[in-house]
């Protein structure tokens, strides 16, 4: 029988990603975003109930939550929007996949809940131990997300639901006009024989390819099965390349 997975978030660059992986899979697969063409157009802050309405129905086995404010500047240009959709939305959405017995919750987290870098931790620690870090809004919320679910997981004692913890480090691989991502940034600037600037040359990160996140994403029910035999409820991952890199490090390389 095919896997039903949902997909929260789906028409970023990383969410239109796993839909063509999940299609190459021949997975059953519904999506939602409030931009873009999904299959389910759904504010997810003020159409929750909609939301829930297609969970009872569609009853998805699987639940990837791509949806989040995802950079700093975004987060400063939309601040009144982030707890909302970046903690509050993420607390409900864990009891909606309790209440329906969805398999697992995937979360999509960063590793900026570690603070500014370089960084060097990996291990998966607690979210509480990040508590005291001075955070920008962006690295907050998604922390207070995390914390969120660890609380729900204390409640989760039927083990019917698994809560999956993705700590992404900086994706590149977006092939779109605009990406976050210095990598992404040079290549084109490269390409283009423009010359290369960085103001904070040394400023270094953990990088991570959106073909490998793409194809981790899409292994969910395997990955889901290996919890199931175990008695936890919620697990971290930090998903990232094994040592960061500096600006200057990125730009020597081209």
């Amino acid at each position: 029988m095919s896997h039903r997975f949902l997909v929260l978030g789906s028409q970023g660059f990383l969410g239109q990603s796993v839909l063509r992986k999940l299609a190459e899979l021949d997975f059953n697969v519904l999506d939602v975003d409030l931009i873009g063409s999904p299959s389910h157009n759904i504010d997810l802050i003020n159409g929750f109930g909609d939301l829930e309405t297609l969970i009872s129905t569609y009853k998805p086995e699987y639940i990837l939550n791509l949806a989040a404010i995802s950079s700093q500047q975004a987060c400063l240009n939309n601040s009144s929007m982030v707890y909302p959709l970046n903690v509050q939305f993420v607390d409900k959405l864990a009891q909606l996949c309790r209440i329906y017995e969805v398999k697992s919750l995937v979360h999509a987290s960063t590793e900026w809940i570690y603070g500014p870098g370089p960084i060097t931790i990996n291990s998966c620690e607690h979210p509480v131990f990040s508590y005291n870090l001075n955070l920008d809004l962006y690295s907050r919320s998604k922390l207070d997300s995390e914390l969120i679910l660890h609380r729900n997981s204390e409640s989760f004692t039927d083990n019917h639901t698994k809560i999956i913890i993705y700590r992404f480090g900086i994706i590149y691989g977006n092939d779109q006009t605009y990406s976050n991502c210095a990598v992404d940034y040079f290549l084109k600037k490269s390409f283009n024989s423009h010359e290369l600037k960085a103001k904070q040359p040394n400023s270094a990160r953990c990088f991570v390819s959106l073909d490998d996140i793409t194809e981790l994403l899409s292994e969910t029910p395997e990955i889901t099965s290996k919890l199931m035999q175990t008695n936890k409820i919620l697990q971290t991952f930090n998903i990232q390349g094994p040592r960061p890199y500096s600006l200057e490090n990125i730009i020597n390389y081209l």
